[in-house]
């Protein structure tokens, strides 16, 4: 009986089929074998071999490959269609972004302003151990504290500066009258001349009296409510949404983590958010250090001088910097027109615009390149461009937005390899 079970046993396994070897993993491109399951690759038993999960190197090869064989006429009307969708939908988007104004204008300051104040939250939360909504709280009532306290020191020099515009206005006014009566009585001597062959030809004439015309449009008390009630309600809607943003931490971005299939596209989504978190605070933060040095230099300057109300005007122009360009032009414009009518004699008024345009150039071009390096620089043919794009969108709060925008733009750019060649055109 055993020699019996033991041929048995013989003839089973000779009977049974032979188990193919296992193979090894494929081997990458250095020769090591690769860490991923190789039956992750094949087909189930009783499955079609085109069952096998593919990898999405080859998906995109066999869409390349399936793009190739199509009729060169259809690939050039596809790319046409493609491009012709593209600026349809960029034009719906722009206007969409024009006539909604009040609606988005709010969302987009929030969404910059979180990203400034998210390192300050998150601090908070490593070092003091606070919850994100209780950071969020304390960083929003430390912002509007300075607001207040900021806007109730500048409050006494600009109503002063109300109460004394008049008398100011009259003497630019009698200053400017001289000038204005003597190239008047030039265009009227050249006028005589060249009326002097037809005074008789219209002596019969009778001369049509002017018929008064009157405009009836909304007073100056009713557009400034209207204008402070709407100001009033997107400042709140900014201040909620500021909160809600800073108290959730980074739910949006494991929300976004989670939504999107590939790894790569996750460590890419992930980048983009750190850095433009991390290049937008930087720059912002910056920037108000050295606005906020260059308004007390030009204050400075203009007590100096004899200007009156020197505080508000640093304010106005640490403000005014956060607008590119444009608003160094205005604030020279305004600085000269009140030194022109304040400060006497003209040579030392003159030297209020041009020390204040002197040191603003060197701002510019030398301590702001230095302090924010070149990671953070821009073309300046890119920032007039956004500058006026993002004006003519929403006015001056698209002014201040466009520079923090850009540098959003340029984060993403750096990132995504399709839009490198457009990140290297925006930096400098």
């Amino acid at each position: 009986m055993p020699a019996d079970a033991a041929s048995e046993d013989a003839a089973s396994e000779t009977d049974a089929p032979e188990r193919p070897p296992a193979q090894a993993p494929p081997a990458d491109d250095n020769g090591n074998a690769s860490s991923r399951d190789a039956s992750a690759d094949e087909p189930l038993a009783g499955e079609p071999a085109s069952a096998r999960r593919r990898s999405p190197v080859e998906e995109a090869d066999e869409q390349a490959e399936a793009w190739a064989r199509l009729p060169f006429r259809l690939r050039k009307s596809v790319r046409t269609l493609t491009l012709a969708c593209t600026g349809l939908l960029a034009l719906a988007v722009f206007y969409t972004l024009y006539f909604a104004s009040s609606l988005f204008l709010p969302i987009v300051i929030a969404v910059v302003l979180n990203m400034l104040f998210r390192p300050l939250v998150r601090g908070l939360r490593q070092r003091a151990g606070l919850p994100d909504p209780v950071g969020a709280a304390v960083v929003i009532l430390v912002v509007l504290g300075i607001f207040a306290f900021g806007l109730y020191e500048v409050s006494g020099p600009a109503s002063q500066w109300v109460e004394q515009a008049p008398r100011y206005l009259r003497s630019a006014e009698a200053e400017l009258r001289g000038l204005f009566e003597s190239l008047e009585s030039v265009t009227k001597g050249a006028e005589a001349v060249g009326n002097i062959g037809n005074e008789g030809a219209e002596a019969g004439a009778p001369t049509p009296e002017p018929q008064p015309v009157q405009v009836q449009g909304r007073s100056a008390v009713d557009v400034l409510l209207s204008q402070t009630r709407a100001f009033l309600v997107s400042a709140a809607v900014v201040f909620f949404l500021l909160y809600f943003l800073l108290a959730s931490g980074d739910l949006f971005l494991r929300k976004l983590v989670r939504v999107v299939p590939l790894f790569r596209q996750k460590r890419v989504a992930v980048q983009i958010a750190r850095s433009a978190e991390s290049d937008l605070s930087t720059y912002l933060a910056t920037y108000t250090v050295i606005n906020a040095v260059l308004g007390t230099v030009v204050g400075t300057i203009l007590y100096l001088l004899g200007m009156p109300n020197p505080a508000l005007w640093g304010v106005m122009v640490g403000l005014l910097n956060f607008v590119p360009y444009l608003g160094a032009a205005v604030g020279v414009s305004v600085v000269a027109l009140v030194a022109f009518v304040s400060i006497e004699p003209m040579a030392r008024a003159l030297m209020a615009p041009l020390l204040y345009f002197i040191i603003n150039a060197l701002e510019g071009n030398l301590v702001t390149p230095m302090v924010l390096g070149r990671r953070l620089q821009l073309n300046p043919v890119a920032i007039f461009i956004s500058l006026t794009f993002w004006y003519w969108i929403w006015g001056f709060a698209g002014a201040l937005l466009a520079t923090p925008l850009l540098v959003m733009l340029k984060v993403v750019c750096d990132n995504v390899v399709t839009l490198r060649a457009l990140g290297e055109f925006i930096g400098r």
